[in-house]
């Protein structure tokens, strides 16, 4: 997976910050296979969640809950298609500049 994330604060509540974001990209499944060789497929992607960020000083904590959709059904030596829908979440620790 390889692309790009853009947000923007829709809450500020002291060092609470919500963030609503959108990610945009490509994904990939390669598989490999002693019969087949190497097999690729690959989708664009659209992944729109929500953050939130909790600030101290230049230092920040957050969590994300994201949606991922894949607009092609990538399918490989059978196995793939859909649904092509995931839900996601993931933490991040950052400095601001």
């Amino acid at each position: 997976m390889y692309g790009v994330d853009t947000g923007y604060e829709i809450v500020k509540l002291g060092p609470v910050a919500l963030r609503a974001r959108l990610g945009l990209g490509n994904y990939t499944v390669t598989m490999t296979s002693g019969f087949w060789g190497v097999t690729k497929a690959s989708s664009l992607y659209v992944d729109p969640g929500l953050a939130a960020m909790l600030a101290f000083g230049q230092f920040f904590v957050g969590a994300n809950a994201n949606v991922i959709w894949l607009t092609g059904s990538p399918v490989v030596y059978g196995f793939g298609g859909p649904p092509n829908v995931a839900f996601t979440g993931n933490g991040e620790v950052g400095v601001k500049f």
